[in-house]
C-alpha cells in the first residue's frame, strides 16, 4: 500500500509540471446515458467526416474527442466541407456535449505555466428507467442510479468516481454481488487519470473495449465488468498504443482436504492501431488471462512490448492467450468495411492425439452504407459473426475468459453465430428509427462447458459439428425509434418479435413472443466550482 502511495504522489507531481495535450476524463463505454456519443462518433466516421478517432480502442479521452469536432468545424467554416442536415445535426449535439472541452482548446490553456489553469469540481446524476412487456407475461420494470463527482485539477490531472444502483443487475443470475432493496450496488468508475510525457495513466476502475463494435467486440467487449488496473496509452502521428494490467475475480476451491483455497486471477492486455490515409485503421491485440492459489502478478505480463504468448511458453506455464486483428476501410465517403479475427488456440502441428483440438477461432465482419441509391438520412448494414465451440473455454476453471462469472469477449459466446441485417433512418433532428433482422444460432457448447476433451478418444481426424448438439435457432424482427429531446433526456422504444426453434437446446421445442420495451435516460450535471 505504502508504493502504491508514493506512485500516486509521483504521477500527481509529475502531471502538474508537463505541457497540456488534452482533457483526461474519459467517455464511459457500455453506459446507455452515453451510448449516443459513440453512435454519433460512429455515424460522423463511416461518413468520411471525422478520421484521427481510433475507433477499436475505446473509452474515448473527451479532450480528443473535442479536438477532432473542433477540427471538423475549422474544414466546414473554411470551405473545405459541406454538411446535408443530419450531418449538421450530429455535430452540433456533439459539440454542446463537448462544449466546455472545446472552450478550453479555443482558450489557448497550453500549458501549466503559460495560461490559466482550469480547476473545476462537478457532480451529477445519470438516471435510466427501463419497462419490458412480455406477451403473457407480467410486465417488467427496472431502474438504474448512477451518482457521481469529478475533478479537474490543473490541466494534466483528473479523478472521477461513478457509483451504480442497478435494478437489473441485481435480477442477474450470474451476478453474485450484495443485493440491498432489490438493487445492486458498485463503481462503475474510480480511477485518476494523468497527463505524462507522450503518454495518458489512468489508475483505477474503467471499462474497456476494443475491436470494430465495442458491444460485440470479441477480445474485450464493453458488455463486461469494468476492470480494476493500471492502463497507458499514447499516440504518436499513425500509431496509438495502449497496454494495461488488471484483477480479476478470484475463485475459491475446496482442495483434498477440505480447506478453502482462493485462486488469484489476472488479465494482462496490449494493443497496438494504426490510422493509414485516413481511410485505414488496423488494429493488433493480445491479452492473458493467469493466475493460481498464491500466484502474484508477473513481470513478464507487465511488460508492454513482450509477446505474451511467446512469454507464456518460456515460463511453461498453462495460461490462456488470446490474440484478435480488427480493421476498418472506408473504399469512399459513406461506405464502411469492418471486421474482426480472433485466435484463442490454433492447431499448427499435427503430432499428437492432443493436436486433433479444435482450432478456437472467432470472426465477424460487416458492411456499412450510408445514403444509398440517393436516399438521405439512411444506413443500411449488414453483419456475420461466428464464434466457434471450446472458444473463451480451458481446461483450468481460473483461465477462463470470465470475469465475475461476465465474459470478458463477445457476450453470445463459444458455439454460436449470427447474422444481422438492418436498415436505419433519421426521421428529423433528434429522431431515427431502425427497422432490423437477425438470425441466431447457438450449440449447446458454452464458456462454463466441462472440457471433455473428446477429441483425445477419436480415431483418425477429429471433426465437429457446428454448432453442436441440438441447435437453438433464434429469428429476431425489430423495430427501434430513438428520439433526444436534449443532451439530458433521450427515450427509446423497441419492439421485438422472436421465435425459436428447439429453445434452449431443448428438440422440438418452440416458442415465439412479441416484447415492448422502453427506456428513458436522463443525465444531469452540476458544478460547484
Amino acid at each position: 500500500m505504502k508504493s502504491i502511495s508514493r506512485l500516486v504522489v509521483v504521477l500527481a507531481l509529475l502531471a502538474v509540471n508537463v505541457s497540456w495535450a488534452g482533457m483526461m476524463e474519459t467517455v464511459p463505454t457500455g453506459e446507455e446515458v452515453y451510448r449516443w456519443v459513440y453512435e454519433y462518433l460512429d455515424e460522423l466516421y463511416a461518413r468520411g467526416l471525422i478520421s484521427d478517432l481510433h475507433v477499436g480502442t475505446r473509452p474515448y479521452f473527451r479532450g480528443k474527442v473535442a479536438h477532432e469536432l473542433r477540427s471538423l468545424r475549422g474544414k466546414i467554416d473554411e470551405g473545405m466541407l459541406s454538411l446535408a442536415w443530419p450531418e449538421e445535426y450530429l455535430l452540433e449535439e456533439l459539440e454542446k456535449e463537448f462544449s466546455g472541452e472545446i472552450s478550453q482548446l479555443m482558450s489557448g490553456e497550453t500549458s501549466a505555466d503559460g495560461g490559466q489553469i482550469r480547476k473545476t469540481f462537478s457532480w451529477g446524476l445519470d438516471f435510466e428507467e427501463g419497462s419490458s412487456f412480455k406477451a403473457s407475461e407480467k410486465a417488467a420494470f427496472r431502474e438504474t442510479f448512477c451518482p457521481y463527482v469529478k475533478a479537474q485539477i490543473g490541466p494534466n490531472f483528473f479523478a472521477c468516481t461513478r457509483y451504480t444502483l442497478d435494478e437489473s443487475l441485481a435480477k442477474d443470475s450470474d451476478y453474485d454481488g450484495k443485493v440491498w432493496r432489490g438493487f445492486a450496488g458498485d463503481a462503475a468508475q474510480a480511477y485518476l487519470a494523468f497527463n505524462l510525457p507522450y503518454l495518458k495513466m489512468l489508475l483505477g476502475r474503467e471499462r474497456v473495449a476494443w475491436g470494430q463494435k465495442p458491444a460485440g467486440g470479441l477480445i474485450l467487449s464493453e458488455n463486461a465488468f469494468p476492470l480494476d488496473m493500471l492502463k497507458i496509452q499514447g499516440g504518436w502521428g499513425v500509431f496509438q498504443v495502449s497496454s494495461f494490467i488488471a484483477f480479476l475475480s478470484s475463485i475459491q476451491k475446496a482442495d483434498s482436504s477440505g480447506e478453502i483455497a482462493r485462486e488469484n486471477r489476472y488479465i494482462s492486455g496490449h494493443r497496438i492501431s494504426l490510422n493509414l490515409f485516413s481511410k485505414i485503421q488496423l488494429g493488433l491485440s493480445e491479452t492473458v488471462i493467469y493466475g493460481g492459489e498464491d500466484r502474484q502478478v508477473e513481470a513478464y505480463y507487465l511488460n508492454p512490448l513482450l509477446w505474451y504468448h511467446g512469454a507464456q511458453m518460456n515460463e511453461k506455464r498453462d495460461d490462456n492467450t488470446f490474440f484478435a486483428f480488427d480493421f476498418n476501410l472506408r473504399p469512399k465517403r459513406d461506405v464502411l468495411l469492418y471486421g474482426e479475427f480472433l485466435i484463442d488456440d490454433l492447431q499448427i502441428e499435427k503430432k499428437s492425439q492432443g493436436d486433433k483440438e479444435p482450432n478456437e477461432l472467432a470472426y465477424f465482419g460487416g458492411l456499412s452504407v450510408l445514403d444509398p441509391f440517393g436516399l438521405r438520412a439512411t444506413e443500411i448494414n449488414a453483419e456475420y459473426m461466428r464464434i466457434n465451440n471450446w472458444t473463451y473455454n480451458q481446461v483450468e476453471e481460473r483461465n477462463r475468459y470470465l470475469n465475475r462469472n461476465r465474459l470478458l469477449g463477445n457476450p453470445l459466446g463459444p458455439d454460436t453465430d449470427r447474422i444481422r441485417l438492418s436498415f436505419s433512418r433519421w426521421l428529423r433532428r433528434g429522431l431515427k428509427s431502425t427497422l432490423s433482422y437477425q438470425k441466431t444460432r447457438s450449440g449447446e457448447g458454452s464458456v462454463n462447458s466441462p472440457w471433455s476433451q473428446p477429441w483425445m478418444t477419436a480415431q483418425g481426424e477429429y471433426k465437429e459439428k457446428f454448432p453442436s448438439g441440438v441447435v437453438e435457432t433464434e429469428d429476431n424482427f425489430g423495430l427501434t425509434l430513438q428520439y433526444r429531446y436534449s443532451n439530458a433526456l433521450s427515450c427509446k422504444l423497441m419492439w421485438d418479435y422472436l421465435a425459436f426453434a428447439n429453445y434452449q437446446n431443448i428438440e422440438n421445442r418452440e416458442e415465439d413472443y412479441n416484447q415492448v420495451s422502453l427506456n428513458l435516460s436522463y443525465h444531469f450535471q452540476g458544478v460547484l466550482y
